[in-house]
């Protein structure tokens, strides 16, 4: 039986399909739970985790498999995050509103949302720059709250690198928060 370049690559793309539909799945509530913690606005919350899954089916014939899906899977949400808060600009915080009514849920006023928003791009910033596996093992420790021998455990590397990464991960950001 011949099959041709046309039959295989439609094979190859509904294996790939069929690994994406398993890690919506699988990775789903998580992946949503993920954006929500990040997004205050349920319908960004929504908006961003679908745009993910649509990225994530426009470039699944980009993963070369050198990290684990969900990794990757999570990294696209994360960079589409960071990118709904590059577009929002600050000013927008105070539209229709009296800036005496701009207090958030932990008292603080514009000027310290601003700050923390500030803050908050430059720490985004130093994250960018970190490797895939510091950014891998950061996710885990901090978003996912896995203890350093879970964290390792799902990696499959020891729990000394696990340290190691984050002990560079933090001195890196301390480094450049002090520039």
């Amino acid at each position: 039986m011949h099959i041709s370049n046309a039959e295989l690559s439609t094979v190859t793309e509904t294996l790939q399909l069929h690994e994406l539909e398993q890690l919506v799945r699988t990775q789903g509530r998580r992946l949503h739970n993920f954006v929500r913690r990040r997004i205050g606005n349920a319908e960004d919350v929504d908006d961003i985790t679908q745009e993910t899954l649509l990225e994530a089916m426009r470039c699944r014939d980009k993963f070369q498999h050198q990290s684990r899906p969900e990794t990757w899977l999570f990294g696209i949400a994360l960079n589409l995050i960071r990118n709904h808060y590059r577009r929002s600009r600050v000013r927008d915080i105070f539209d229709d509103v009296e800036a005496g009514e701009l207090v958030d849920e932990a008292g603080r006023g514009p000027a310290e949302l601003v700050e923390s928003h500030q803050i908050m791009q430059r720490v985004s910033a130093v994250f960018e720059r970190l490797s895939e596996e510091t950014r891998a093992v950061i996710h885990l420790i901090f978003n996912e709250q896995l203890s350093y021998a879970e964290a390792a455990n799902e990696l499959d590397i020891p729990i000394g690198t696990v340290r190691s990464r984050i002990s560079r991960a933090r001195a890196q950001l301390k480094q450049e928060s002090l520039d």
